[in-house]
């Protein structure tokens, strides 16, 4: 921006030219037609698309790099080892996914057979 104003107000000199930079509301309070907010104006315009065009072909590249990203499944579950979602209810697997260890989770959230054991031997939670 100090670049662009002295580009666009080359009338002024550097200490006006800082306390334009330093304080907008000093170009603000001229009137509208005042060469010198016109000249603010125009460096503040000339900055801002400098950066969007920077911003805009930054962002490009993640959306570019994600079309190369495998095709992973995002299931509904939390995670991806105890098959709940967030509420903490049971979350079906994928078509084609293995569950872990073979057991599967009773509703009430523990393994069925660890329950069983424990019922068999007398203990209940």
């Amino acid at each position: 921006m100090p670049h662009q104003l002295s580009i666009h107000l080359p009338f002024l000199n550097d200490t006006e030219r800082a306390k334009i930079f330093g304080s907008i509301t000093d170009a603000a309070a001229r009137p509208l037609s005042d060469p010198v907010r016109m000249g603010t104006i125009a460096a503040y315009s000339e900055t801002m698309k400098i950066m969007l065009i920077t911003a805009t072909l930054t962002s490009i590249v993640p959306i570019v790099v994600s079309c190369w990203m495998p095709n992973w499944y995002l299931g509904d579950g939390q995670n991806a080892v105890d098959l709940r979602d967030v509420r903490g209810e049971r979350v079906d697997t994928a078509e084609g996914e293995v569950e872990l260890d073979g057991e599967e989770e009773d509703d009430e959230g523990g393994r069925e057979g660890e329950r069983r054991g424990d019922v068999e031997r007398g203990r209940t939670r």
